[in-house]
């Protein structure tokens, strides 16, 4: 089934269009899809709307060709690594899709992203004097934070960065050999 979906997505990706009818006979029966997203090697991201089977919305990098793609754990944002050496984060909250920051350049073409796991938001300090306001503590506690990300470069580097500040945290060089640099070409993240 997996690598029918793949097939399906590569097909997608090189015609854009695809009848509802090629769906229903992959399985017999209509599907939903999650929210899916492709970039094909330029600056465009889409997002496809896999049940009508049409592009539903699109967004430019804003850096050039789309080299790499992440969705966070908590599903609302997406990092994309981009052509100009900066990864940007594109919103998906509240059924946004548009790039909210870009994270510090760096000289090299960013091949993997993976974001680490989410944090628990940490509730602010309360004011004894509002102890008992309407705003409960249970609000602050099922929220979470996506901190950081990794990401494998072209300059045999892997980095950490804080997703808040944009800012490297941790830098890891790789192995050369004869002098050649290594590709990262995949970075996984375990919580």
């Amino acid at each position: 089934m997996v690598s029918r979906f793949l097939l399906l997505l590569s097909h997608l990706k090189s015609t854009h269009s695809y009848s509802h009818y090629a769906i229903t006979m992959l399985h017999g029966r209509s599907l939903w899809f999650p929210q899916t997203f492709s970039m094909g090697g330029g600056s465009e991201l889409l997002e496809w709307d896999l049940n009508k089977g049409i592009v539903k919305r699109s967004i430019s990098s804003q850096g050039g060709s789309i080299w790499s793609m992440a969705a966070n754990p908590t599903s609302t944002k997406l990092a994309i690594g981009c052509e100009d050496g900066c990864i940007r984060i594109v919103s998906l909250e509240n059924d946004q899709f548009l790039v909210e920051r870009k994270l510090d350049p760096i000289n090299g073409r960013i091949l993997s992203i993976a974001w680490g796991p989410p944090t628990p938001h940490q509730p602010r300090k309360m004011d004894p004097a509002h102890a008992f306001d309407s705003d409960s503590d249970e609000e602050d506690e099922r929220l979470w934070v996506n901190t950081w990300l990794v990401a494998g470069y072209s300059d045999s580097a892997v980095r950490k960065w804080d997703a808040v500040s944009g800012r490297i945290l941790d830098r890891m060089s790789t192995d050369r050999r004869r002098g050649d640099r290594t590709l990262v070409w995949t970075v996984g993240v375990l919580s």
